[in-house]
C-alpha cells in the first residue's frame, strides 16, 4: 500500500477517528519521565494510569488519548542493524483504565482494528496478531484463559488463521522495577510490500504490579493500553520497508547520502542510520530540557553523551567534515517544526551540545 501522507496529517486522522470513543484528549507527555523510575519515557499515557492501577480502591472507568515522545535507550543497540527500531519515536495512544473487571476488553479490541482498517485504511489481510497463550513469569503460571476474550474477538474480525498464540514471555510486557504495572497482551504486525512482517501497534491489559522477584501480583484496578508507533505507521503507509526510509528521517539520511557523494550509501547504510537516528534524538533530548528549564539527571546526561558520541563517532568513521552536524539539526528542525514549531529557538542549543561533549 502506498498512501502519501504525512506525519501532520496522520496524527489529525489518528485523533479524528478516536475522538467520539476516546473523547478527553490529554496533552502530549514529557521525554524526560514523569515517572520516578524512569530515565526517559519509554512509553505513552502511564504517568496518567500507573499510579491507578497501584491504588488498591477501585476506580471508574476513564478514557483518553495522546500522543507522546519516547526514547528507549535499550534500543539503541539496535539502531543502524534494525529496520524498525529508533531511540526517540513517537507513540500515538489510546487507554481505558480504572476497575479491571470492567474494563472493555472486547469494545477496545474493535476500535484498534477498525482504526487501522477504517481509520487508516491499511489491508485487514496484511495484518497478523499474536496473543498470549501461556507462560510462566515469576510466581504466576498464565494460560490461555488469560487472554481467551481477546483472542475470541480477533478471530471474530479478522479470522483464526491470521492469529498466532505465543508460548514464553513474547506477550507478557512488564519492566522489572518495584511497583512497574504489567500486563498480557497482543500485538498488531502488518505484512510489507518486501512480504516480511512488522509491528506497528500493541495493546497490553495492565493488571498485575511487580514487587520484586517471584512477587507479582494482580490488581484490583488496570489499563487497557493501546499504542501505535508513528513512525511505523508511516512505513505502512508510505510503503516503504525501512522506518528509516520514511518521510520522518529518510530527508536526514540523505544529508549523509549527498555529502558521501561515492555510492557507498548501501556499503555504510548502518552508519548513516545511526547518524539519523542519533541526531533526532539528541534534537528533542535538548529540545524538551530547555522548554522545561531542567536539568537532567546524571543518567540522563550519560544517555545524551553516548547519543553524541555515537554521532561524532560516525561521522568521522564515514570521512566527512563535522560541520554536516549544522545540516542534520537544520534537516531535523524542518521536519518537526510544523508541528513543533518552538524547536527551531533551540537549534543553538542542540547544536552546542553536539559541539562541547567529546567524540571519544
Amino acid at each position: 500500500m502506498s498512501n502519501k501522507i504525512n506525519a501532520k496529517q496522520l496524527v489529525k486522522r489518528l485523533f479524528n477517528f478516536i475522538r467520539d470513543k476516546y473523547p478527553q484528549i490529554e496533552p502530549a507527555g514529557l521525554l524526560q519521565s514523569r515517572l520516578a523510575y524512569g530515565k526517559f519515557n519509554p512509553s505513552a499515557g502511564h504517568h496518567l494510569t500507573d499510579p491507578v492501577i497501584n491504588d488498591k480502591s477501585p476506580h471508574l472507568i476513564k478514557s483518553f488519548s495522546l500522543i507522546e515522545r519516547c526514547l528507549r535507550e535499550a534500543d539503541s543497540s539496535r539502531i543502524g542493524l534494525s529496520n524498525r527500531h529508533l531511540t526517540f519515536f513517537e507513540m500515538f495512544a489510546f487507554h481505558s483504565y480504572g476497575r479491571y473487571s470492567a474494563l472493555p476488553k472486547r469494545k477496545s479490541t474493535e476500535i484498534f482494528y477498525k482504526l487501522l482498517t477504517e481509520g487508516l485504511g491499511l489491508n485487514k489481510n496484511r495484518l497478523l496478531i499474536t496473543v498470549l497463550k501461556s507462560c510462566d513469569i515469576e510466581n504466576q503460571k498464565l494460560n490461555e484463559q488469560e487472554t481467551q476474550e481477546i483472542y475470541d474477538s480477533w478471530c471474530n474480525l479478522i479470522g483464526k488463521e491470521r492469529i498466532k498464540r505465543t508460548k514464553g514471555r513474547r506477550n507478557f510486557f512488564i519492566a522489572r522495577i518495584p511497583g512497574a504495572a504489567g500486563g498480557t497482551g497482543f500485538e498488531v504486525y502488518y505484512k510489507m510490500n518486501n512480504g516480511k512482517y512488522i509491528e506497528i501497534g500493541s495493546q497490553v491489559a495492565y493488571h498485575y504490579i511487580y514487587h520484586g522477584p517471584n512477587n507479582l501480583h494482580k490488581t484490583v484496578n488496570g489499563t487497557l493500553g493501546s499504542g501505535l508507533g508513528l513512525e511505523r505507521l508511516l512505513m505502512a503507509l508510505e510503503g516503504v520497508n525501512s522506518v528509516y526510509d520514511t518521510s520522518l528521517v529518510r530527508p536526514i539520511k540523505d544529508i549523509v547520502v549527498k555529502a558521501l557523494d561515492d555510492g557507498t550509501e548501501q556499503l555504510y547504510e548502518d552508519n548513516i542510520n545511526v547518524i539519523a537516528d542519533h541526531t533526532r534524538a539528541i534534537s528533542f533530548i535538548v529540545y524538551e530540557k530547555e522548554r522545561q528549564n531542567k536539568e537532567l539527571t546524571n543518567s540522563q546526561k550519560k544517555i545524551l553523551r553516548k547519543f553524541v558520541k555515537g554521532l561524532n563517532s560516525s561521522i568521522v568513521y564515514l570521512g566527512l567534515d563535522p560541520t554536516i552536524s549544522k545540516d542534520l539539526v537544520d534537516k531535523t528542525i524542518d521536519i518537526y517544526k510544523n508541528r513543533f514549531p518552538d524547536l527551531p529557538k533551540y537549534r543553538n542549543k542542540i547544536l552546542e551540545s553536539i559541539r562541547q561533549m567529546p567524540n571519544s
